[in-house]
């Protein structure tokens, strides 16, 4: 039981640290697309001073500058194109993050709530380790017939220093002393029935209580397991997320090649129809005549 808390407390630091490191990267992402964002926008405003500069100029524009002008405005048009496909990427994912920032805001609450179960679990031992030294030493002070309470005090005085498994430790190590105890009483004297099944129910309430404790650590794991399993889902909507990002910009991709050869075929179409027309009315004059 020792090592199963002690193990609790180490996958503890281990998911704090994966916490940390998601959020770390949830913040980069962020940055990234604002970098992105804002070095479109200053590229767009340094474009409009050209053409600008370039339109209020006195002298006539050369056939160069014109063609620099068309070039320009050819690549605003582009990177307002490229921005608007910016801005919703980011909405996206601004949507994205702000739902995975729900969702480790909750992991952390289940996190923080399992950190106060440990330390109610920490509490009880400490009631239960004072408890138990307590029944040691009246049974010592019984047994010798000489007052402990100095030398019991010094020992309660450290029990809050100690970790978990330490006090677990103590605390089998002390009802063993008490069960030899007890064992060693009964081979010497006869032990007044009522102390002694109050000292046994004392004892079985201990046990109750540690059982309580070990059941308590085990809904720990249980939790801890259930936290490392959402942690995985969560890995892995982000990683379907990034794919349908792709798939998506490769659909535009596709969608605007399609939009032009749709132009393409619906100009081609206008001009054969055109030529019918042209035919017809040429047809129409021929039979007149």
């Amino acid at each position: 039981m020792n090592e199963e808390i002690q193990q609790i407390v180490d996958r503890n630091a281990t998911l704090e640290a994966e916490n940390a490191y998601l959020y770390q990267t949830i913040r980069d992402l962020t940055a990234e697309l604002t970098v992105f964002k804002a070095s479109h926008s200053k590229f767009r405003e340094d474009c409009m001073k050209y053409i600008q500069s370039l339109t209020t100029s006195s002298i006539s524009p050369s056939k160069e500058m014109n063609q620099k002008v068309f070039k320009f405005t050819r690549e605003i048009e582009i990177l307002k194109s490229q921005l608007i496909t910016s801005e919703k990427k980011n909405q996206s994912l601004t949507t994205e993050n702000e739902k995975i920032i729900q969702e480790k805001e909750e992991l952390d609450k289940t996190l923080q709530e399992t950190n106060n179960s440990a330390l109610q679990n920490k509490q009880m031992c400490n009631e239960i380790l004072h408890s138990l030294l307590s029944l040691e030493n009246t049974m010592k002070e019984k047994e010798i017939g000489t007052d402990l309470s100095e030398s019991f005090q010094n020992i309660t005085n450290d029990i809050d220093d100690l970790t978990i498994s330490q006090q677990l430790h103590l605390m089998q190590s002390t009802i063993e002393s008490i069960s030899l105890n007890i064992a060693q009483t009964k081979e010497v004297r006869v032990v007044d029935k009522k102390e002694f099944e109050a000292k046994d129910q004392t004892i079985r309430d201990l046990q109750t209580r540690i059982e309580v404790l070990q059941h308590r650590a085990d809904a720990i794991d249980e939790c801890n397991a259930n936290y490392i399993k959402e942690r995985e889902d969560l890995n892995n909507s982000i990683s379907t997320l990034r794919q349908a990002l792709t798939v998506m910009k490769q659909e535009f991709v596709k969608a605007d090649k399609e939009r032009k050869e749709l132009i393409a075929a619906n100009q081609q179409l206008k001009n054969a129809i055109k030529e019918y027309q042209q035919f017809n009315q040429k047809q129409e004059e021929e039979s007149s005549n």
